[in-house]
């Protein structure tokens, strides 16, 4: 299932335009380990979504461009992207693929917090350059987000990053975060 137009130009510009994964958070209910829990509380989290929600929420113009398991699991995160005001029609849609997931198990003190992921073979590890129209989009936007999270998903994402990060050197900015 492809959602999206994905060789035509965006209808505006976008002052941020960003790409990376973004996992389905479960955490025990209060001060729970994960080990003792029989209930998880869901949220959405990733950092280059979460740049996008908060850049959205300032007003600004967000791109956010992911690969998402077309079924509930995905529309969760659509949702929440579309919910901040975040322009998810870049999305690709992928049939018969998962979502990663991070476990997140507070830490009160003296105890430290804890995360667990398990995102390997999820959908946006897939992120290819023939996913989107990138060079349409660089240009589209004054600012490209990337981080280091994206690359060490898998080669193809690596080179993906890479690539965009030339395309947008020829005249936009690039902010990257480790």
């Amino acid at each position: 299932m492809q959602r999206g137009r994905m060789n035509t130009p965006p209808d505006a510009r976008y002052d941020f335009l960003t790409v990376g994964e973004t996992l389905l958070r479960l955490s025990p209910p209060g001060q729970q380990r994960l080990d003792q829990a029989r209930l998880f509380e869901i949220a959405v989290g990733g950092s280059e979504l979460n740049v996008g929600c908060v850049l959205a929420r300032l007003g600004r113009r967000v791109a956010w461009v992911s690969r998402l398991p077309a079924g509930p699991l995905g529309r969760i995160v659509d949702g929440e992207a579309r919910r901040h005001g975040v322009d998810t029609r870049w999305v690709r849609w992928i049939d018969s693929a998962r979502l990663g997931l991070m476990f997140y198990e507070p830490g009160p003190e003296p105890r430290t917090s804890r995360v667990i992921y398990d995102r390997k073979h999820s959908a946006a590890s897939e992120l290819a350059f023939d996913d989107a129209p990138w060079e349409v989009l660089a240009q589209a936007s004054a600012w490209v987000h990337l981080t280091g999270i994206t690359p060490a998903l898998r080669p193809s994402c690596r080179t993906l990053v890479l690539q965009l990060a030339a395309l947008a050197a020829a005249g936009t900015p690039v902010s990257y975060t480790i």
